[in-house]
């Protein structure tokens, strides 16, 4: 009976395939009713039989691809056209299944989709920031053989100093390779003719600067040699829309800058983004250009006032040029600073610009990659489940003649096609996210505003999207072409293989292992900024606002009147009730705009082979400025109005002065002098507050009496109990008070200063916080998508051992070591990698080890919580079930 039936099924196969497909399956159809009792079910046998059966008529009804076997043999050789033309088909084919396929299971699809944009958006946002910024070369013409020159001064603790007025004039003759040195410094200017006063950069250059450049004016003209020294202007951009509406007309008009008439001849194009690097501090955009010139061979060769824009000439290259330097350098060192160690370094415009940021970008650029990591091992879970519940579709299409390279390419179509689908929408979530970027202006990125969305990044996007998904398809159409017709429908009758859940646990120890790299990197990060906000900046900025006054020599001549001004203005603001202090200084902590200078401490005996002077930042400041500015005396007295000029010269020093100049500690009363010759007498201690970095000190300071030595430009220091930003409209009323046409500038909290400096590393924890975050959700979804997976997969089973007195602890047990083992196995890898990788992290690091033990503590601790809440539900689930219903509904 049984051979007779099984005859009756044959003959729905083809005669051809009969032997070759038919006979396998149904002789896996009649080994599969023998289990369970041994002995032959015809009830198992008849009713599983209609898969055999479509089967054979499927195969005998629908227009058969060619066989694999000897078919191909007795066919003759098709043409590559009907090669082509079949292959094709079999594409159309395969994506109209795929279109099927994913119409049936919609949340499949969109989980897919969504899980995949986001990665894929994220690298697309970050690979065109890091494009632009580091990658991109900067509108100028020839770029790379651009540098800025740098004097290297480390014997007295300046490796990156502007460079002397003699030694460009030095170099302009004696460097072959060089083309032409351009000097250019900055100055903070009062600008009048175009709405209110304000305070401006300009760009104080030679007439070629723009031809050096190779930049060409949007309107007007650019410098010549004939135009006189600061007679005329040209606008930027930026400063052309702002103050003029981007009038063209304005070409030709006269504007006040600095108390001088200047005709504006030109206006500069929108993507001309020049910048000037002081030493140590923060880049100057530049407002407007002015030409001037400078005797540069009188000038002092230890006065390192300019920044130097370099072009090497075309048949050089720059490391031509910087042995050439070198050569120049060494004979100068030889001649004027006794051989120790000056020279120059000649870095591109571009590498100087980004120097800052360049490390940042790049370790967040390798974060993304990790998480786009974690999302392909997400995604490949979601496909082996997936492609678990088709196995039996597998195994009929191989039972129909497909091989395993069609059943490969239907599996990478899917995923590809999700995956090109995902970058699309992935490219639209990083235009956005750009676009906030931009517009909030908050991230200490250079060229920030040109960043977009080009055609570099959507053939990166794509190129990724194909990669994501061929990387994510590949175990999937691995895993299930390997098995058998006849094993993947015996398989297929019973469920999941447990290859499947060894596979996705493997998945989630490595998603694991990724996200304990990112989370203990931010970890690391985190310590890091918050060491850095708690270390002390020798000030306190809480209630301190700041404003820039820029005092015009044609306006108050004298230096009596300037005296005056500051005298009248810091006695109007202390009578207000919610002032406590006021002072001004000429650079302000963290302005990174001090002047340096030497100064030689009475009855200093220089070190061997040592400076024969103290290099320190010079400085001015009124009485009232170190209590305004929280910066505590140690010894000593502040500043008085008293201190006048043609009395004794007094200054103030800080403790690191003291400690370099008189180690004994004894500061107050001694003499020190400074580059204009003058003995001075210290009379007060203070603190020393960091001038250009909240984490690296700096020079000494010395302060002069503002009322002795007299400086234009001053930063207004006001101090209250109460919330400093209420003081800005009472600063203006009280300059205007005194001087309706002086403009006040860049009004600021210290707060503000100090978020400035720290931004670059809030940056860095807070896009690697993001990633981590992300990819460990995503690591404990896949983690509960195993679990869950796993308990329907065994409901029977669990079933069956409670019904025989299994408690829910076994079960909770069993579940445990489960879980143990994958998240185990996964943090443990993570930490070991995370550990080997902490090294990476050492530049970004402040005041912590890269194997901190609170981090690495707070990054299992955290990960600890997140996996037992992952693993809450499926564990209550399992252990909830009734073993009446499991048995019933399996």
């Amino acid at each position: 009976m049984t051979s007779f039936y099984c005859r009756l099924l044959l003959l729905a196969f083809p005669r051809a395939v009969r032997d070759r497909v038919g006979r396998p399956l149904v002789q896996t159809l009649v080994s599969d009713c023998h289990r369970g009792s041994g002995r032959l079910s015809m009830w198992c046998l008849i009713a599983n039989s209609a898969d055999v059966v479509r089967a054979g008529l499927a195969e005998r009804f629908r227009p058969l691809r060619p066989l694999r076997a000897s078919a191909s043999s007795a066919s003759p050789p098709a043409s590559s056209a009907s090669l082509r033309e079949r292959r094709h088909g079999s594409l159309r084919t395969d994506l109209r299944d795929v279109r099927r396929s994913l119409a049936r299971r919609p949340v499949f699809a969109v989980t897919v989709f969504a899980t995949l944009a986001l990665g894929l958006g994220l690298n697309a946002a970050i690979f065109s920031v890091v494009n632009r910024v580091l990658v991109t070369e900067l509108p100028y013409r020839d770029p790379s053989h651009l540098a800025f020159m740098w004097s290297k001064l480390a014997w007295v603790g300046v490796p990156r100093a502007w460079v002397a007025g003699p030694h460009i004039d030095r170099l302009r003759r004696e460097a072959g390779s060089v083309e032409s040195i351009l000097p250019i410094r900055t100055a903070e200017l009062q600008f009048n003719g175009a709405g209110a006063p304000d305070v401006i950069t300009a760009g104080l250059t030679t007439a070629p600067l723009f031809d050096v450049l190779g930049v060409r004016v949007l309107h007007g003209r650019g410098f010549v040699a004939a135009d006189e020294p600061l007679n005329v202007a040209i606008l930027t951009y930026p400063i052309w829309r702002q103050r003029f509406g981007g009038d063209a007309n304005v070409i030709g008009r006269k504007v006040e800058i600095g108390g001088d008439a200047m005709e504006i001849i030109g206006v500069l194009p929108e993507d001309f983004r020049f910048v000037v690097h002081s030493s140590l501090g923060n880049p100057k955009p530049v407002d407007i250009w002015l030409p001037t010139s400078w005797p540069l061979a009188k000038m002092s060769d230890s006065n390192f006032g300019f920044a130097a824009l370099v072009r090497v000439k075309p048949s050089a290259t720059m490391a031509e040029a910087q042995a050439e330097l070198d050569i120049i350098g060494a004979r100068i060192d030889k001649e004027r600073f006794k051989a120790r160690g000056f020279g120059w370094q000649l870095v591109g415009v571009q590498q100087d610009l980004v120097r800052k940021v360049r490390p940042a970008l790049l370790l967040i650029f390798g974060a993304a990659a990790v998480v786009l990591l974690v999302v392909c091992a997400n995604v490949t879970g979601l496909l082996l489940v997936r492609h678990a519940d088709r196995r039996r579709e597998f195994a009929v299409r191989t039972a129909m003649g497909a091989g395993r390279p069609d059943i490969v390419r239907l599996v990478l179509v899917e995923c590809v096609a999700l995956s090109l689908a995902a970058g699309l929408a992935g490219l639209a979530l990083a235009a956005i996210a750009l676009k906030i970027a931009v517009a909030t202006n908050g991230l200490p990125i250079p060229r920030l505003a040109e960043v977009s969305i080009d055609w570099t990044a959507v053939a990166f996007t794509f190129g990724l999207s194909v990669a994501a998904g061929l990387a994510a398809s590949v175990i999937p159409a691995w895993r299930f072409t390997r098995t058998q017709a006849s094993a993947a429908l015996s398989d297929a009758s019973r469920g999941s293989s447990g290859r499947t859940g060894r596979a996705r646990a493997i998945l989630v120890a490595a998603e694991l292992s990724l996200a304990v790299v990112l989370v203990a990197g931010s970890a690391l990060l985190v310590r890091s900024y918050a060491a850095l906000r708690q270390a002390d900046p020798g000030f306190s900025g809480a209630g301190t606002l700041t404003a820039d006054l820029r005092l015009l020599e044609q306006r108050y001549p004298k230096e009596a009147q300037a005296v005056d001004f500051f005298t009248r203005l810091s006695e109007s603001l202390r009578t207000m009730p919610e002032v406590s202090a006021v002072g001004a200084v000429s650079s302000a902590p963290l302005d990174a705009n001090a002047d340096q200078g030497n100064a030689i401490p009475a009855g200093w005996i220089p070190a061997a082979g040592g400076p024969n002077a103290i290099m320190v930042d010079a400085m001015q400041a009124t009485p009232g400025y170190f209590a305004a500015m929280g910066i505590p005396m140690i010894a000593g007295r502040e500043f008085s109005w008293s201190d006048r000029a043609g009395g004794q010269r007094v200054v103030i020093v800080d403790e690191t002065f003291v400690r370099q100049a008189w180690p004994d500690g004894t500061a107050l009363g001694r003499a020190l002098t400074l580059d204009d010759k003058q003995s001075a007498i210290v009379i007060g201690v203070v603190r020393h507050a960091r001038q250009y970095r909240l984490d690296a000190d700096d020079r000494p300071h010395v302060y002069q009496s503002y009322s002795q030595v007299t400086q234009s430009q001053m930063t207004l220091a006001v101090r209250t109990n109460g919330d400093p930003e209420r003081l800005a409209d009472v600063v203006k009323r009280a300059v205007a008070a005194i001087d309706d046409k002086q403009p006040v500038a860049n009004i600021a909290t210290m707060r503000h200063a100090v978020d400035v400096a720290v931004a670059d590393r809030r940056l860095q924890f807070e896009a690697l916080g993001a990633f981590a975050i992300g990819a460990a959700v995503l690591a404990s979804l896949g983690l509960y998508g195993l679990l869950a997976s796993l308990v329907a997969e065994r409901r029977r089973e669990i079933g069956i051992r409670m019904a025989l007195g299994a408690d829910r602890g076994a079960v909770r047990r069993w579940l445990a070591r489960q879980i143990v083992i994958v998240t185990g196995a996964g943090v443990g890898v993570g930490l070991l990698a995370a550990l080997a990788a902490s090294r990476l992290l050492q530049p970004f690091l402040y005041s912590i080890s890269p194997r901190d033990p609170l981090a690495i503590a707070a990054t299992v601790g955290g990960l600890v919580v997140l996996i037992a809440a992952t693993s809450y539900w499926p564990v209550r689930r399992a252990t909830s079930l009734d073993p009446a219903d499991a048995l019933r509904r399996d």
